[in-house]
């Protein structure tokens, strides 16, 4: 057991947390449209919830044995310590997270983003000069190819 809690250990350990947890839920950013694809109705909507369960109790228990781990290996890892932990492991986590959902939107399935564009855009009682407006300005959106 170590005595003292540097900031470097703290952020390293966070850091090595943060890539599984992180690793952990952007997994589900893959997985879900695939289930998606298999069809609609009951079966897609059942698996969607399992997927969702597993993804929320498994994160809740990595986070857990994650800040278990870091109060039984540190002596001087008091309530603060231990919760300024969980703060950086969820800090980058939420980083490999964001990253591999712009990965998806922007490079692997692109299309998916421009479906939901035009499902809002029918789903809105817009009038011509409005649909013109928004296709114009949707024109100016950065894409990244």
């Amino acid at each position: 057991m170590q005595e003292n809690i540097d900031k470097h250990i703290m952020w390293n350990d966070a850091a090595k947390g943060g890539l599984v947890l992180g690793l952990f839920s952007g997994l589900f950013i893959f997985v879900s449209p695939a289930v998606a694809k298999i069809g609609s109705g009951f079966l897609v909507l059942l698996l969607n919830a399992i997927l969702w369960t597993v993804k929320f109790v498994g994160c809740i228990w990595l986070m857990r044995r994650f800040m278990l781990h870091f109060y039984t290996d540190h002596d001087d890892a008091g309530r603060q310590k231990t919760f300024t932990f969980g703060m950086l492991i969820a800090l980058t986590s939420s980083i490999i997270v964001s990253g591999a959902s712009l990965l998806n939107m922007y490079v692997i399935s692109p299309d998916i983003m421009q479906q939901a564009v035009d499902n809002a855009m029918q789903s809105m009682p817009l009038s011509s000069s409005d649909k013109v407006t928004l296709e114009r300005t949707l024109s100016h959106l950065p894409q990244i190819s």
